[in-house]
């Protein structure tokens, strides 16, 4: 009996931390509703409140008890890129009115239009899932009117700690990290400069990348067929998520059906390459592939990667860019492209911001462009113990070589690295934590040293 006790106690304690998170959502989004005048934050963020609990199961209570304060320092840092890009360029869209801003023109006229479903809308686009989305925000808010540009970026915050929750429970499970190791993990996600900037504008990358890693955890669990599941024990539940996901990613997306194909053929290929696997994988990707060509998804990719080799040579024929992205973009992919484009890439974007040190009190947007180069800062200093996990073939560095490949040899767009930060710290600290004191000390001086020598080239070739 007491042990029952205990068990209920352990339970409904379960529960109040669970509620505490709902509480200091609540805490967060009622003063935000108020200043922006709009319900459509509160009910964005119960949206991401409930998308967030469905991960946390299997959590220590301290971890959860300090998720609502990580969300709220994260929110902090989106209301100052707001208010300074408005500062920047009267609007708080990025350079003044992007992709973000079409996303939620089109999504009124989507309301306007009373278009039910992704497919309702007449125009052949690659982003009517992300209008759909929007609408439906709109909507459920009471209409256009009541809805704020800072709901979809506080929701987009909610992804991003749902990522973090769930690239912590890979951590712990998939590969047996302790838990603060896993939490170290989970913070770097969170709190990444690079990750937060890129969320806090209306894109719908945050959300991609969510379903990239979801279902990466999903696919681990099919496979590993563990008692310590990351989202899902059942694997007829698994398979049904996985369909979902990928219906949802055709309409968000048509890129990420083909990356959803690779870490699933990556997943069931797994660190050991067997006969019965091999088949697996054929039949799989047999049949990915016919769907893919039926839904042309193929041709679309294709085109869009040649739009985007386009796109770079009118960009450098109109002089806009420097002599380093010139000579980057305009040698041909292979032999030497690639391998310009992965070195560049690895060090994406440059920290140049941190020039801008004795300025960054001058303008919100000027700090912000400084704390992103911080975190670039970081993610050279730590790129030694990435390169040393990439020397491993397994699921997770093959997932990453997947994703990065796609971006750097197409778009080589900043927003589309969030894709690879959730899967690049997993790997950075999965060495880490395996190195010895004097290793990580020498791999920490030698990404130190890499820091200074790129500083130095960029000193060089800006000022001499």
């Amino acid at each position: 009996m007491v042990n029952i006790n205990r068990q209920y106690l352990n339970n409904y304690k379960g529960w109040n931390e669970t509620l505490l998170l709902v509480f200091e959502s609540l805490l967060m989004d009622i003063p935000l509703s108020l200043c922006f005048s709009s319900v459509s934050i509160l009910t964005a963020d119960m949206i991401g409140v409930i998308i967030i609990l469905l991960f946390i199961r299997g959590m220590d209570k301290k971890t959860l008890l300090h998720l609502g304060i990580y969300k709220i320092i994260a929110v902090a840092f989106v209301l100052l890129v707001y208010y300074g890009s408005i500062q920047t360029y009267g609007a708080p869209y990025f350079i003044g009115g992007s992709d973000d801003l079409h996303f939620e023109d089109t999504a009124s006229l989507f309301l306007k239009n009373n278009y039910k479903w992704p497919w309702d809308y007449p125009i052949e686009t690659n982003c009517s899932g992300m209008y759909w989305l929007l609408s439906q925000l709109m909507k459920i808010s009471g209409g256009e009117q009541y809805y704020s540009t800072f709901a979809f970026r506080v929701l987009n915050i909610d992804f991003l700690m749902a990522i973090g929750v769930i690239a912590y429970k890979i951590a712990r499970y998939s590969l047996r990290l302790e838990k603060t190791q896993a939490k170290l993990i989970m913070l770097s996600v969170i709190f990444f400069p690079n990750a937060i900037y890129l969320s806090s504008y209306v894109f719908r990358d945050t959300l991609c990348c969510l379903i990239i890693v979801i279902a990466y955890a999903i696919c681990e669990d099919i496979t590993r067929n563990s008692l310590e599941p990351i989202i899902c024990r059942n694997r007829f539940l698994s398979t049904l998520y996985i369909l979902v996901l990928a219906f949802f990613a055709y309409w968000l997306r048509k890129e990420l059906l083909f990356l959803m194909l690779v870490v699933f053929c990556i997943s069931f290929a797994g660190d050991r390459i067997t006969r019965n696997r091999l088949l697996i994988m054929f039949m799989a990707a047999v049949f990915a592939l016919v769907i893919l060509v039926r839904f042309h998804a193929i041709s679309f990719i294709l085109a869009k990667a040649s739009r985007y080799v386009l796109y770079h040579y009118q960009y450098i024929a109109e002089k806009n860019s420097s002599e380093l992205y010139s000579k980057i973009f305009l040698t041909p992919v292979f032999p030497l492209g690639i391998c310009y484009r992965t070195l560049y890439g690895f060090v994406f974007p440059l920290p140049t911001g941190i020039i801008q040190f004795f300025n960054i009190f001058n303008n919100g947007l000027t700090f912000v462009n400084f704390i992103v180069s911080l975190g670039s800062c970081y993610q050279v200093v730590m790129l030694p113990f990435l390169i040393s996990g990439l020397r491993r073939v397994n699921r997770i560095s093959l997932v990453f070589w997947a994703e990065f490949l796609s971006i750097i040899l197409t778009t080589f767009t900043f927003r589309h690295f969030i894709m690879i930060y959730p899967f690049m710290f997993v790997i950075i600290f999965n060495e880490y934590y395996h190195f010895s004191i004097k290793k990580r000390q020498r791999y920490f001086w030698l990404g130190l040293t890499v820091l200074c020598v790129l500083a130095a080239v960029y000193i060089l070739y800006k000022f001499v």
